[in-house]
């Protein structure tokens, strides 16, 4: 049987860790993403969409992405054209427990049941 006191003691360090390399990541992502606006501002004065240092070459790319303005009007769609694919295939957890406290079932689920462990530092 493993010993839970040298288990705890390392699932708390490992947590600790964890949140000093978030913290980490979070500002180095902040840099990142300033650093990454200055070279774009550099190449629009430029008028370049591709640009190479000593270090990396560096180019220009957009991307689409979807931004609903009237979910009634983008739900009405999805239904009217059978375009269920335009949804990402993910159940709401809060709203499925509710919604199952009041139907009593919803067809095509079941429940799982995910265990957890809960650490707290005394």
């Amino acid at each position: 049987m493993a010993d839970i006191n040298s288990l705890s003691k390392r699932l708390i360090e490992i947590r600790n860790e964890r949140k000093v390399l978030a913290e980490q990541d979070k500002i180095l992502n902040e840099e990142f993403e300033q650093l990454s606006m200055e070279v774009l501002a550099a190449m629009d004065e430029m008028g370049v969409d591709a640009t190479r240092s000593d270090h990396a070459s560096m180019s220009r790319s957009t991307q689409q992405l979807p931004q609903v303005t009237d979910w009634d009007a983008f739900y009405r769609y999805v239904k009217a054209n059978d375009a269920f694919y335009l949804l990402q295939k993910r159940v709401s957890s809060k709203a499925w427990s509710e919604q199952l406290e009041l139907d009593g079932e919803i067809p095509g689920t079941e429940a799982y049941e995910k265990v957890k462990l809960n650490l707290r530092v005394r």
